[in-house]
């Protein structure tokens, strides 16, 4: 998800509700500060977070550790600085 950050705003906004998948290990499962389930992927258990899905409900992590490789399919909602590409509305595959 690299090229998500050479994206300029208008392209971004094009984006909004765009489906993505994506694959990833997971370092963090729980709340976000939205109080959201939501994943943190990497592709390290210890390094930065590239992609952070908020996950349709707490049944996704189902079978999931932190740790394990996981592929989520959202709809593209914003670039974070910290987060890297927030998905909503998120289901997870393993």
């Amino acid at each position: 998800f690299d090229w998500a950050h050479t994206l300029d705003a208008d392209t971004q906004n094009d984006m909004v509700d765009q489906p993505l998948t994506a694959t990833g290990i997971v370092t963090y499962m729980g709340l976000d500060i939205h109080n959201l389930p939501s994943l943190r992927l990497s592709d390290d258990v210890n390094g930065p977070v590239y992609v952070h899905p908020c996950l349709r409900s707490e049944a996704e992590y189902e079978g999931i550790q932190v740790g394990d490789t996981v592929t989520v399919t959202g709809s593209f909602h914003i670039l974070s600085n910290d987060w890297g590409v927030v998905l909503k509305n998120s289901t997870v595959t393993k």
